[in-house]
């Protein structure tokens, strides 16, 4: 419910589908444009044209923005949602094709959901997430560092060159490392039926194995290995290296 003497909605939908119109031969995107304080408790589900957060945005922690290929968050806007942490959710609308984010995901994010048939271009500007769950399609985190609490794949995630992950690491799709960097730091588990291909893998926490692995990079290990039962594969074509102020106690290598 609105309650105007605290600018507070529980829900909001964008959908101006209905208000496309064409200028000059050219499509022209409905949009809304914020300049005012609004807070948003339970959900923003953007459906169709744009979104501009002037200023005065708010989302609670818990809430959620719901977006989809219809529409979009501009990142040309002056700010990025405040509050939070809050929730996004990917998916696909009327429309196919990939999707970039925008502003929405310059803020304190909590858990960053891709649902799609294509694909999302995680933007340079999203920094850090709670957890990165891809659960459907791909993401592809076009940024140089992206720090995540937790990471979850059933779909595909194209790694940035650097990616810190603080908790668990479940692979249930595809991973594709692009040559980058993943830097296991606190503690957490290596977990899934896909076996995990990375590059270069260094361990800053406590790793537990629960899945084999393969590398293709370089080993560097200055925190703690739980091996387990599991195998460890080395599989590149020039040489590697394991390294580390730790000693690594493989089990099956």
């Amino acid at each position: 419910a609105f309650l105007p003497d605290r600018n507070r909605l529980g829900k909001l939908v964008l959908d101006r589908s209905a208000n496309f119109q064409v200028v000059g031969g050219l499509p022209v995107t409905p949009h809304v444009r914020l300049n005012s304080p609004l807070v948003i408790t339970g959900e923003l589900e953007l459906k169709d044209g744009e979104f501009f957060n002037g200023s005065g945005l708010t989302m609670k922690s818990g809430s959620r923005i719901i977006r989809t290929t219809d529409a979009g968050f501009s990142s040309t806007t002056l700010v990025a949602p405040a509050g939070g942490p809050y929730h996004i959710v990917y998916r696909d609308g009327i429309k196919a094709g990939p999707m970039v984010s925008g502003k929405e995901g310059e803020g304190t994010i909590g858990i960053c959901e891709v649902s799609v048939s294509d694909q999302v271009i995680v933007a340079s500007g999203v920094g850090r997430v709670g957890e990165l769950r891809v659960t459907s399609g791909t993401a592809d985190c076009s940024g140089s560092v992206l720090s995540a609490d937790s990471v979850s794949l059933s779909g595909a995630l194209l790694a940035p060159a650097l990616l810190q992950v603080t908790g668990n690491f479940r692979n249930l799709g595809v991973f594709n490392h692009r040559s980058g960097m993943v830097v296991f730091g606190a503690s957490g588990k290596l977990s899934g039926t896909a076996e995990t291909v990375f590059n270069n893998l260094t361990i800053n926490g406590r790793l537990n194995l629960l899945n084999d692995c393969r590398l293709e990079g370089s080993w560097k290990n200055d925190g703690t290995l739980m091996a387990n039962d599991r195998r460890v594969t080395f599989c590149g074509l020039k040489g590697q290296r394991i390294s580390g102020s730790r000693l690594t106690e493989f089990y099956h290598l």
